[in-house]
């Protein structure tokens, strides 16, 4: 049973991956959210984020339920997996994240393939159009002031980038990093669950090298 279990969940991830290759960004990796609901005292299964601007947040697991609220991309959420479990699997109750990890406001119902996790991201490893970021404006994190290669690398090696097409972690490691929107039409970044940017970025000359359509991920 581990075996097949193993096999089919390593079907599913490449599955993902090949239409992630087919429509040049990253395909939604429901296999993450899935796999959580068997460890769900993991923290990767507790914090998600909005893949979308204006996700609905819903009273009831439905579609044509009441919307409460929406969410801004990149906006972090917190899961309730005790009452997730009781809905179909393409659903799931969520908190909203205010100041602080604990401080959780419970909303209601949003869909699955709406929210992106930890492991939804791809490193980059070419096409990278920031040659700097200088961000001093994280309440809760550190001054960010990195110099990058084209690769999404640090200078010193470090830091690292990984990428969701429209959404942009840097950081050490994915779950030590800060989480940013990306426009791929304009090269803007802004701070995830907000529409401000108090970023002070330089792009590349040119921001894409020939033959670089967007950014470049590890499948």
């Amino acid at each position: 049973m581990r075996t097949y279990l193993i096999m089919h969940l390593t079907a599913r991830i490449l599955i993902g991956c090949v239409i992630g290759s087919v429509f040049y960004t990253p395909a939604y990796a429901g296999t993450f959210l899935s796999a959580c609901t068997s460890r769900t005292n993991d923290l990767a299964c507790a914090l998600f984020v909005s893949r979308i601007s204006g996700a609905a947040v819903r009273t009831k697991p439905d579609e044509m339920a009441e919307v409460s609220s929406r969410l801004a991309i990149g906006q972090i959420v917190r899961i309730n997996w005790k009452l997730s479990k009781t809905a179909k699997s393409q659903w799931v109750y969520v908190g909203i994240k205010s100041d602080g990890l604990n401080d959780i406001s419970p909303q209601g119902w949003v869909r699955a393939q709406d929210l992106a996790g930890e492991s939804d991201f791809r490193e980059v490893i070419n096409c990278w159009p920031f040659a700097s970021i200088f961000d001093e404006s994280q309440v809760d994190g550190p001054v960010l002031d990195v110099k990058f290669s084209r690769d999404g690398k640090s200078d010193s090696g470090n830091i690292k980038v990984w990428s969701l097409g429209n959404l942009i972690r840097i950081g050490v490691s994915r779950r030590d990093s800060l989480v940013y929107a990306y426009d791929p039409e304009t090269y803007r970044l802004t701070h995830a669950g907000s529409e401000e940017s108090d970023l002070n970025v330089s792009l590349f000359d040119p921001p894409l090298l020939p033959g670089c359509v967007r950014i470049q991920v590890r499948r």
